[in-house]
């Protein structure tokens, strides 16, 4: 179940900025300030990675009060605890995970979990869920969701998945809440000017969609 700030702060940007990678504390919490700085506040750690529980503490004690500073690839309800212990913000998973959600509804955090399918978007409503992950996402591309959402008005999609900056105008223009990015946004070497370019091209990239609108 999102909260109102979590969807206002989506709103904004229009995009989560997924870091997955191996990189030491510091390099996390770089990349979580260069994004925040550019203009995203919402940004996913994907907790499999050895250092990313301890950078979102980090992250959760000394980031900005706007910083949305979630978990991703969540897979149990065990994970989801131990990074709601550390300060995330909200959770994301590859695909819907019952334990996952009860743990975000009882803390009453968003929890994203990944869809693809209408029936796998039904279970997460049936769990109490508005807000979904459509995953993978750039094989079917924007029209897929345009038609998922058809049906489905109630529910919030951030598609995700080989999404690249190019690509992510046309998914918001489809219906989608916010897109979220991955490697073709952060890169792969946590390099500050490389992803603040690229933060700044997508989002003007966005802005520039919604003025013609």
């Amino acid at each position: 179940m999102s909260s109102p700030d979590f969807k206002d702060a989506l709103r904004r940007s229009r995009v989560i900025a997924i870091v997955r990678g191996d990189f030491e504390v510091a390099q996390y919490l770089t990349i979580a300030q260069v994004l925040f700085e550019a203009g995203i506040p919402a940004v996913e750690l994907t907790i499999e990675k050895p250092n990313a529980l301890e950078a979102i503490a980090r992250l959760s004690r000394e980031g900005p009060d706007d910083l949305w500073i979630g978990a991703g690839t969540v897979r149990t309800g065990e994970s989801a605890r131990k990074a709601l212990e550390v300060g995330a913000r909200y959770l994301i998973s590859p695909g819907f995970v019952r334990d996952v959600a009860e743990v975000a509804l009882a803390a009453s955090v968003p929890y994203l979990p990944g869809v693809l399918t209408p029936s796998e978007v039904e279970t997460a409503v049936a769990a109490g869920l508005r807000t979904v992950k459509l995953f993978p996402a750039k094989p079917l591309g924007p029209a897929y969701l345009e038609a998922l959402k058809a049906p489905l008005a109630d529910v919030e999609f951030v598609p995700t998945g080989g999404i690249q900056p190019a690509d992510a105008r046309q998914f918001i223009e489809a219906g989608a809440l916010a897109v979220g990015l991955g490697s073709s946004l952060t890169g792969v070497n946590a390099d500050r000017v490389e992803i603040e370019e690229r933060a700044g091209r997508l989002l003007e990239s966005l802005r520039s969609g919604a003025a013609s609108a």
